[in-house]
């Protein structure tokens, strides 16, 4: 999927001196592909390592969430529209780091109950959000999720303590 939303989010790191990475396909392989860019990332001189920023929506929320349980180097943690009702996230349970989970209330897979019932179950730091009359693709609602995740971002930022 490309939008407009996608593309806010990309220039709104940008502007934050975050890079940002894409994943989409189908497996394990994905997670370490994650892996690898943010090895690739890391290495790169004109990137701050301590301000990754590690972002995915549908199933790639699934594959940089997995990617980032087993790799400390993402500073923030933003998963959009996660697929709850397909895939399990509780490896987030122990996850610290501060973290931004969004969905929509019509979203075909992230029921409700099962959204709710992760954001209970994962520590804080964390926001959790249920966009009204949003549909898993945000159509129409692009503006409402670029302000969730600006407030996020706004709300930890990248140059506070604890990266």
């Amino acid at each position: 999927m490309f939008s407009s939303a996608f593309v806010d989010l990309t220039n709104r790191l940008d502007r934050c001196s975050t890079s940002s990475l894409r994943s989409h396909g189908g497996g394990i392989d994905e997670i370490e592909d994650v892996r690898a860019a943010l090895d690739f990332a890391g290495g790169l001189d004109q990137l701050d390592p301590k301000k990754l920023v590690l972002a995915g929506y549908s199933f790639g929320c699934w594959v940089a969430l997995k990617a980032a349980a087993r790799d400390p180097r993402p500073a923030r943690l933003i998963g959009i529209s996660p697929p709850v009702d397909e895939y399990d996230f509780s490896f987030l349970k122990g996850e610290s780091r501060p973290k931004l989970l969004a969905a929509g209330d019509r979203d075909f897979v992230c029921s409700l109950p099962k959204f709710r019932q992760l954001l209970d179950e994962i520590p804080e730091p964390k926001i959790g959000k249920i966009l009204p009359g949003t549909d898993h693709f945000h159509v129409g609602r692009e503006e409402a999720l670029i302000s969730e995740v600006n407030a996020f971002l706004d709300r930890f930022p990248l140059n506070s303590a604890g990266g």
